[in-house]
């Protein structure tokens, strides 16, 4: 009897196969590492300012230092803010509200903006990064004599803002006691006014439940030049006017 003949198998779709789910298998492990990598980061990144993110509790503070002499030429200030702070809509280099409070006081003076920033909303050049973050991880560090926190029209369609404000407000109070924290409430603007004073009012209530200077810019009755097409972002001239308010803002709360 003849031997039946022997099968012949082509081994290219199984090496194709095998090839396949080595590759498969491959790509899975990179992504899997990949994502874990980036969750750690991002825990990291948010996880930071846990110690700031606590239960809001009672309205009760020390009082807060009064502002010091603009004039001091020992005085460490730090500032925490956004496009604003940046200098987006000036047009000549440090025309920027807060480029020029720093020329025209003697503090060592250290802004630290952070265009998209807010209380909640996190930020576009430190990404990740809200309010409390940037006073965890810069400010406090610097353990200045005076801090400076202005904004934000970023966290208009955020819930939560006075909260969270309170709770950066009182988290710097406690690591920098005795540091004068003045808050500038949100700069008004003729096309988003109504959203633009309720978030004020939150943030002055979050203010005065911590018991730290507030800058309000609505009661002041400021009229600042902006850009047009309903950018909120001020002009050079808004910009030079806002520079002026604040130094009249911050000699207001001067010993």
């Amino acid at each position: 009897m003849s031997k039946p003949a022997r099968q012949v198998i082509d081994p290219s779709p199984l090496v194709t196969r095998l090839w396949g789910t080595f590759l498969i298998l491959a790509l899975s492990g990179g992504i899997a590492a990949g994502w874990a990598h980036f969750s750690s980061r991002v825990d990291e990144t948010v996880g930071a300012s846990s110690a700031i993110r606590a239960p809001k509790g009672p309205c009760d503070h020390d009082p807060v230092a009064a502002v010091p002499d603009l004039r001091d030429g020992d005085v460490v200030a730090a500032a925490i803010g956004d496009s604003f702070m940046y200098g987006q809509g000036a047009e000549r280099p440090s025309g920027g509200y807060i480029d020029q409070v720093a020329d025209a006081v003697a503090w060592d003076f250290s802004p630290f903006p952070n265009r998209g920033a807010g209380y909640v909303h996190y930020g576009m050049d430190r990404k990740g990064w809200d309010y409390g973050l940037m006073a965890e991880r810069k400010v406090v560090p610097l353990n200045p004599d005076v801090v400076f926190i202005q904004g934000s029209p970023n966290d208009l369609p955020e819930p939560g803002v006075e909260d969270r404000a309170h709770q950066v407000f009182r988290y710097l109070a406690r690591e920098l006691p005795d540091a004068a924290i003045v808050v500038l409430g949100p700069i008004p603007a003729p096309d988003v006014r109504p959203e633009l004073e309720r978030l004020n009012g939150e943030i002055r209530d979050g203010a005065a439940c911590a018991g730290v200077h507030f800058i309000d810019a609505f009661d002041r009755g400021w009229s600042i030049e902006h850009r047009p097409d309903g950018d909120v972002h001020p002009t050079q001239r808004g910009h030079d006017r806002l520079a002026q308010e604040v130094l009249s803002g911050l000699r207001d709360f001067a010993a």
